[in-house]
């Protein structure tokens, strides 16, 4: 839970890709406590994650 609090390449690309959002530097709690998170963040760092996840388990099921 407290690794959810630090930014993330997923919040900094957001920041560059649609610029009035996800101003926080090393943390995302200033975006959301100001309302500049942007609004798919969650969704898209989940989307990120989970697709590196099923890679890690595709590669542990090729190296048994």
């Amino acid at each position: 839970p407290i690794l959810r609090r630090f930014t993330t390449t997923t919040h900094h690309d957001l920041h560059h890709s649609h610029g009035g959002y996800n101003f926080g530097l090393y943390f995302t709690w200033w975006d959301q406590w100001m309302k500049t998170e942007h609004p798919k963040y969650v969704e898209r760092f989940a989307a990120s994650t989970e697709s590196h996840q099923s890679v890690g388990s595709t590669f542990k099921e090729i190296s048994r």
